[in-house]
């Protein structure tokens, strides 16, 4: 039998790493009261739940929330940043190792990997079954997290998830199916390798994107979506309530109607206050000023409109955020969305 690379590691050198909790399904159980999944288990609970953990490195918990990933929201994200970015910087910690729910698992990723700068491994994990569950996933995702940490090659500067054997880039990874355990997949430029039992196997090297200062404020950016027959109405309640920058989630290579198109312009005539950027409802490809006419990509362009790029509108209202929190000119949000080299 192939001896278990991990294990001979232990025995050398335990290395110590910060396990921070924030709630999700991995730390769930089925409620008989409600009828579903509440959050139930601490972070120690957790880690006791799982005793080869600690023969794989020293351990340290350090709670952030017990959420469901659905109520994740900005105070809690620099919450967990600056816990994030106090631990990179301890010496007496080799990695960190971030339990978290799955359905904002991609979002959180994104956001951290766009202000921490690693100098450590750091990987978010989390569980698509609950832990009531015989075959729940919450512990091999946690073990194999914790040795994609332990491998040579995971200091690389990207802060990875780990779900289901598979390394994913964070700044690719996506939530591709609502229930399935093989549920996160980085697309075309995202899985980095896979782990098992035995060895972690590294495919690729993560290519990374930018880097923001920690933002003091998070302005309100609002997601639109254009459908057939929709007018833009919704553009003018989010700008009355409050939003400084709009993600329109468009057409194909980034179009919409020309009713949806002459609110846009309206409203931007009577407001510089606002930042409009266009996305695609399409999950691959890029945004391209290729069709003319009203809706189309050529004229939002022209109308101050920033032209996105190959990722998600989700990550897109994150990235347009950061921008504005660090007061990015026009100019500046426009080469971070269209800049020639990418991830």
């Amino acid at each position: 039998m192939i001896p278990k690379i991990s294990e001979g590691q232990s025995k050398i050198h335990k290395k110590t790493m910060a396990v921070i909790t924030t709630g999700g399904t991995i730390a769930q159980k089925i409620d008989l009261l409600s009828g579903g999944a509440v959050p139930s288990l601490s972070g120690e609970d957790l880690i006791r739940s799982i005793p080869k953990l600690e023969e794989l490195a020293n351990l340290k918990v350090f709670p952030v929330a017990n959420i469901d990933s659905r109520d994740m929201d900005f105070q809690i994200y620099t919450k967990l940043a600056h816990k994030i970015k106090q631990l990179n910087e301890d010496l007496e910690i080799d990695g960190l190792l971030i339990l978290h729910g799955t359905d904002t698992m991609e979002e959180t990723a994104f956001f951290l990997n766009q202000i921490i700068h690693p100098n450590k491994p750091i990987i978010i994990t989390g569980a698509m079954r609950t832990a009531s569950e015989k075959d729940a996933d919450g512990p091999r995702n946690t073990i194999n997290a914790l040795r994609v940490i332990l491998s040579s090659q995971s200091n690389n500067g990207n802060i990875m998830v780990v779900m289901n054997g598979n390394i994913i880039n964070g700044l690719a990874v996506s939530k591709t199916d609502s229930s399935n355990v093989d549920a996160f997949n980085g697309g075309k430029r995202g899985v980095l390798g896979i782990v098992d039992e035995y060895h972690v196997t590294w495919y690729n090297k993560p290519i990374h994107f930018n880097k923001f200062k920690f933002p003091k404020t998070y302005p309100k950016i609002d997601i639109i979506l254009a459908y057939p027959g929709a007018d833009g109405s919704l553009v003018k309640a989010a700008v009355r309530n409050g939003a400084k920058g709009i993600v329109v989630v468009g057409y194909g290579v980034g179009n919409v109607s020309k009713k949806f198109f002459r609110t846009i312009k309206s409203v931007l005539k009577a407001t510089a206050d606002v930042t409009f950027l266009i996305q695609s409802r399409s999950p691959e490809g890029n945004i391209l000023p290729i069709y003319a006419g009203e809706g189309g990509a050529v004229e939002l362009q022209k109308l101050g409109v920033i032209l996105g790029g190959p990722i998600s509108a989700t990550k897109s209202r994150i990235l347009l955020m950061l921008c504005l929190s660090n007061n990015y000119s026009h100019k500046e949000i426009h080469y971070v969305f269209q800049k020639p080299e990418r991830f």
